[in-house]
């Protein structure tokens, strides 16, 4: 909650629910960060000429459930 004091000073008061809320959040959007990146390599480094499609999906699952 943010609260003005005299129309000057600024304060923010927070529960600790928010907070973990908050982190929670930061902690999920940094694995899926992560996730997201590692597909990105396996559809990068896929030859569509010669690999197994199969295989990259696979791969692609075994990410995205860890």
């Amino acid at each position: 909650m943010i609260r003005m004091t005299k129309g000057l000073a600024v304060t923010y008061t927070s529960s600790s629910k928010t907070v973990e809320a908050w982190r929670a959040a930061v902690t999920r959007a940094e694995r899926e960060t992560r996730q997201l990146a590692k597909v990105r390599k396996v559809i990068a480094d896929f030859d569509w000429e010669f690999d197994d499609r199969q295989l990259a999906l696979e791969e692609i699952e075994r990410i995205v459930e860890d």
